[in-house]
């Protein structure tokens, strides 16, 4: 069956996500992973280049995946910092250390989830997937 003349598919444009994560061979990794799932990712090392980023962009972000423990800012402090100035963005936030403390700090700053490393990169895109809206990846 073909498509009614003047039809045509409109695609939704790549949900954006904004990855700040200080071990650049993990950053590399989970950015391949989630660009090959179609969404577009800004690259960031640590948090102050996180929160400057956050504070100076005019683009729209679907999704903030970060690193807790990073040099300059945590991601703690960086979800601290948006929340003062009112800049609730939705907020993933990757741990080698996903103590109760990590977890209970993470919830009250604003993050909605927490992952623990090693990351598992199945769950990470299957929690992405359903932060951000996407009901099917590739």
């Amino acid at each position: 069956m073909t498509e009614p003349r003047g039809v045509t598919e409109v695609l939704a444009p790549p949900r954006h996500i904004v990855l700040a994560e200080d071990d650049e061979d993990m950053r590399t990794l989970i950015s391949w992973v989630l660009k090959a799932d179609g969404f577009r990712i800004t690259e960031v090392a640590d948090g102050r280049a996180l929160l400057d980023f956050l504070f100076r962009t005019r683009e729209h972000v679907d999704l903030v995946i970060t690193d807790v423990h990073m040099p300059k800012l945590s991601g703690l402090d960086v979800l601290d910092a948006c929340r003062a100035q009112s800049r609730f963005l939705p907020t993933l936030l990757i741990t080698a250390y996903g103590d109760e403390y990590t977890r209970t700090a993470a919830s009250r700053f604003g993050a909605i989830a927490v992952i623990d490393k090693p990351l598992d990169l199945d769950d990470l895109r299957s929690v992405v997937a359903l932060l951000t809206g996407v009901t099917t990846l590739p």
